[in-house]
């Protein structure tokens, strides 16, 4: 009995080592995402004085805006080109399987 407990003790402290040092693997990979977010909502000035992982004094979307109004074209472009490649895509897979399905089933007594 005691060697069970012993090993059941054995084996909750391995998995909570192996959990915390997941939680610190965690948030070293995602700090550059954290870094990233709280630097694209502060203000041009903010950005060169401040600290990259600070979180903004006056929060603004800004940044996005301009973005966005800059890369409009060329995003509209894209999502132009995206759908109707898409659209063609299935549009002539389906008649192309339209058609295989036609001769397979007309030909199957062969």
């Amino acid at each position: 009995m005691d060697r069970q407990l012993e090993t059941t003790m054995k084996i909750r402290i391995v998995q909570g080592i192996y959990y915390i040092t997941l939680c610190v693997f965690l948030l070293f990979y995602l700090l550059p995402f954290w870094g990233a977010i709280t630097t694209s909502l502060k203000s041009a000035g903010e950005v060169l004085t401040t600290n990259p992982l600070s979180l903004p004094q006056r929060p603004t979307l800004k940044g996005y805006i301009d973005a966005f109004n800059h890369l409009r074209k060329p995003l509209l472009n894209s999502l132009l080109a995206t759908c109707g490649g898409a659209f063609f895509s299935v549009f002539f897979g389906s008649i192309c399987g339209y058609v295989f399905a036609l001769y397979r089933f007309k030909y199957d007594n062969i």
